[in-house]
């Protein structure tokens, strides 16, 4: 980690203070040292505690199961315990009858230790403290891990809380930046992660040296405890799955350019369909409007012819009353007329009138038979058939101007 202390000698988390309380032969009282942050020289008579403080601090920093408490002075392996600790075990007595040997312990079982560390960072001016209450319940060894990004101390925070643990526990999981854990795996990682600790192997070396007499070969102390053990197998396997992982893949992005070179003139075809489709259905919308289109131009055609067929009905509505006042007229002269036969006055006249009418029926007649021929004619020439003076007109000026065309 990156640190700005003007004294190297200081930077990085060091140890400011060490406390303990009901922790092996250190009772009744909180217990303390004060490196703030140097380099410290712990010395002492045999038997006044050294290595007890010694083990406190690895068991601050320690997985429990791999400590060997008492290393320091040679300890066999089952000499201490965390048990041993808690109780405050300073001595051994021998049975009166069995001879089997019994430990003395200062503190009855139900009363708990803690141990506390107080880390200080100069560069970043940052404290971090780490701590653990250990008790026994029936034998059975409890403890929880506290880690905070402040200064704290036994008396002020790990006591007066009376004799329940648990609201011990609960006060200081309550207090601000504190985090309380139930595992050490989980206190570790944390206060790993504080003190920028990437890998386990730190604290295993300090475990080594910590209690450290003599190195009885150089070599394989930085190969076991300062080096990463390396797994050149499995380096390579993984070599090898990476490199199949990249042939795959160039394989893999070949075949996509393979086929992207393949599916380009499909691009260009879907355009020229799409634009296709785009017409079809234009006109598709045209012939749907074809029918609307012819629908309103015969509507127009329609009305016109409507409008035609009320002027022809307009125009024999007028012939009809010129008809109708004729026939009042011819009435009346044939009332008049029998007026005169009744008086037979007008005799001379009536046969005169006879012949007249029998002249008139063979003129007729006659007329008829010419009409008959012009409306032959003028089918033949699609001039259509005469049905009264105006259309005879109309016909007449038509075969007129037909007959100056075929001239020219």
């Amino acid at each position: 980690m990156i640190d700005f202390a003007t004294d190297n000698a200081r930077t990085g988390f060091r140890l400011h203070r060490l406390e303990v309380l009901n922790w092996g032969t250190f009772h009744n009282q909180i217990w303390r040292i004060t490196p703030e942050g140097n380099n410290s020289l712990l010395t002492g008579d045999i038997g006044s505690g050294k290595s007890t403080l010694v083990d406190a601090l690895t068991i601050l920093l320690v997985p429990h199961q791999k400590i060997t408490f008492n290393k320091a002075a040679g300890a066999d392996t089952k000499e201490r315990t965390i048990a041993s600790y808690i109780r405050g075990d300073y001595s051994t007595r021998k049975g009166a009858y069995d001879g089997s040997s019994k430990a003395v312990s200062l503190r009855p079982e139900g009363t708990y230790s803690v141990i506390l560390g107080q880390f200080y960072n100069a560069g970043f001016d940052q404290r971090i403290t780490l701590a653990q209450v250990l008790w026994l319940d029936n034998g059975r060894e409890n403890k929880f891990f506290v880690v905070a990004g402040q200064a704290m101390g036994i008396k002020d925070h790990f006591t007066g809380f009376g004799k329940d643990i648990t609201q011990l526990k609960k006060r200081i999981r309550q207090t601000p930046g504190v985090e309380v854990f139930d595992t050490f795996k989980d206190y570790s990682l944390r206060f790993r992660s504080v003190f920028a600790l990437k890998s386990e192997k730190a604290l295993d070396l300090f475990y080594q040296t910590i209690s450290m007499k003599s190195v009885s070969n150089l070599n394989d102390f930085v190969r076991n405890q300062m080096l990463e053990k390396a797994e050149v197998k499995e380096k390579i396997d993984e070599l090898k799955r990476n490199y199949d992982n990249l042939t795959r893949s160039y394989q893999a992005i070949q075949t996509a350019k393979h086929q992207l070179g393949q599916l380009r003139p499909l691009v260009a075809l879907a355009d020229q369909f799409s634009a296709v489709e785009s017409t079809i259905r234009d006109l598709e919308a045209c012939l749907d409007a074809l029918p609307v289109y012819f629908n309103a131009e015969k509507a127009k055609l329609l009305t016109a012819e409507i409008g035609a067929q009320q002027a022809e009905l307009d125009h024999l509505g007028a012939q009809l009353a010129a008809l109708t006042s004729d026939l009042e007229g011819l009435r009346q002269q044939e009332f008049d007329i029998r007026n005169d036969i009744a008086n037979n006055a007008k005799g001379k006249e009536l046969e005169r009138i006879r012949k007249l009418l029998a002249d008139t029926e063979r003129v007729k007649a006659e007329k008829w038979k010419k009409a008959q021929e012009y409306n032959r004619l003028a089918k033949v020439l699609e001039l259509g058939t005469v049905a009264g003076e105006d259309a005879f007109l109309e016909t007449r000026q038509s075969a007129a101007r037909r007959q100056e065309t075929i001239r020219t």
